[in-house]
């Protein structure tokens, strides 16, 4: 990307609609009005005006608004055009444009890079735009707006000064002789308590953000012909899984995403769990397996009919404990048994037929009431969204502050505290893109559409 270049891009979806939007950004956006405008209109004001073409000919007629640097999105001049949304006419803007030497197209998410380089938003901001782009649910919109207008942020920022205060205290001590040990002692145990216990809250609640963003993952599990394909295709109200009578039929993970009251769950359907000489039904129990350790809550599909305890204890124990299970005992439609929700020996039962679609809204509530989407937290306005990246770097961010509290708890050495503090403080700073490579940069504006 090259930062001299003046950028320009439809903003709007292409094809034909009510309006169009062109933004141009760069030193020479001022020229782009004079040629387009035949004026720089005043700042910030919406102004009804002729676009013109290269021959002085009247394209369009819209609003142009000009945002003249820093004030703006990019931090650079920024001119939008918005006018009738006929492909032609747009194309025939953005060819007047383009005739001006140094503009060119805008790369995908070239505009929210450039506001990040200017210093307008930082990383997880603008990662954050491209999240309420494509947010799959109001509860994810609403937490990637929080997100974009500085919610995840500030709580970086407060345990980011909480790290340079200790860092501080830290080269204080070990510069200064006259420094007191006893106070150093005090102010350090208090800081790094009061630190670690704020930064969990933070994670946790960047663990909820990353379920709001990307789905609470569920995986139906179970032995062969028990109605697991039957089940996602319950869930998920259309046939998506081939369902038959021969065992061994889903061979590989069918996943979909199911809106239960506004939250998104991504649910898994996987191959039978049995002992088989098949190499491709082997790999497709490998996967399954695979599947459930990255799951949220495992759904476990038991026959109604055909009960067998010990194969059912067997996998139930190779489930890892901390992922919370749910028996689904199906074809009760078969047995003539109540459709209901119960709990036997700690473990939610829910009796349902996938095949008569009875008891599916009963495992649909169940599902949510389970979720992380009943919790309390997606109810509060300083809920953000996160990516799996926001939380491995607070995890390791977290893991250091704990090393230095340790060392300094048993050692009571306040130099073997410093390089993890300085960890600590670069971790974070992998999430606003203060320390960030290029290449890293590169992949996260890749995925942003055009016009951002």
């Amino acid at each position: 990307m090259n930062k001299t270049d003046t950028i320009v891009a439809q903003i709007t979806p292409e094809g034909k609609s009510g309006v169009a939007i062109v933004r141009i950004s760069g030193e020479k956006a001022p020229e782009v009005c004079m040629k387009v405008l035949k004026k720089i209109p005043s700042p910030r004001y919406a102004h009804y005006l002729n676009f013109f073409d290269n021959n002085n000919c009247i394209i369009d007629q819209g609003i142009g608004i000009w945002f003249p640097a820093p004030y703006s999105f990019t931090g650079e001049n920024i001119l939008e055009l918005q006018g009738h949304g006929n492909p032609i006419l747009i194309n025939l803007i953005l060819k007047t444009i383009l005739s001006i030497p140094g503009l060119r197209f805008a790369t995908p998410g070239e505009f929210s890079k450039r506001a990040f380089l200017n210093g307008k938003i930082d990383l997880s901001q603008a990662e954050a735009i491209a999240d309420l782009i494509n947010a799959e649910s109001e509860q994810s919109a609403r937490a990637s707006l929080n997100s974009m207008q500085g919610v995840f942020l500030k709580n970086i920022q407060k345990i980011l000064i909480s790290i340079i205060s200790i860092r501080t205290i830290i080269e204080s001590s070990i510069n200064f002789e006259e420094v007191d040990d006893k106070f150093v002692e005090n102010t350090l145990n208090i800081k790094l308590t009061t630190l670690i216990i704020f930064l969990k809250k933070v994670i946790k609640s960047a663990y909820q953000g990353t379920i709001i963003r990307n789905g609470f993952k569920i995986t139906i599990i179970g032995l062969p012909n028990v109605g697991k394909s039957s089940l996602l295709n319950a869930l998920s109200l259309k046939n998506l899984a081939i369902v038959t009578n021969i065992e061994g039929t889903t061979r590989d993970v069918i996943q979909n995403y199911i809106n239960i009251e506004g939250n998104i769950f991504r649910i898994n359907d996987t191959a039978g769990l049995r002992k088989t000489n098949n190499i491709i039904e082997l790999i497709g129990i490998k996967k399954a397996w695979k599947t459930v350790n990255k799951s949220h809550h495992i759904l476990y599909v038991i026959d109604n009919i055909n009960v067998n305890e010990q194969i059912h204890t067997r996998i139930l124990n190779k489930i890892p404990p901390s992922i919370p299970r749910t028996i689904v005992v199906n074809k009760c439609d078969l047995t003539k048994k109540k459709y209901k929700l119960k709990t036997m020996k700690s473990i939610d039962h829910v009796y349902i037929s996938s095949k008569k679609n009875i008891g599916i809204n009963l495992l649909r509530q169940h599902l949510l009431k389970k979720s992380v989407f009943n919790k309390s937290i997606t109810l509060n306005k300083e809920q953000f969204s996160a990516r799996d990246r926001h939380l491995h770097y607070l995890n390791k961010c977290l893991l250091e502050l704990i090393k230095g509290k340790r060392k300094w708890e048993k050692l009571k050495k306040i130099e073997l505290i410093a390089e993890h503090m300085r960890l600590s403080q670069m971790y974070l700073d992998n999430i606003t893109g203060t320390f960030t490579s290029e290449d890293l940069l590169n992949q996260i504006f890749s995925n942003f559409c055009v016009g951002k």
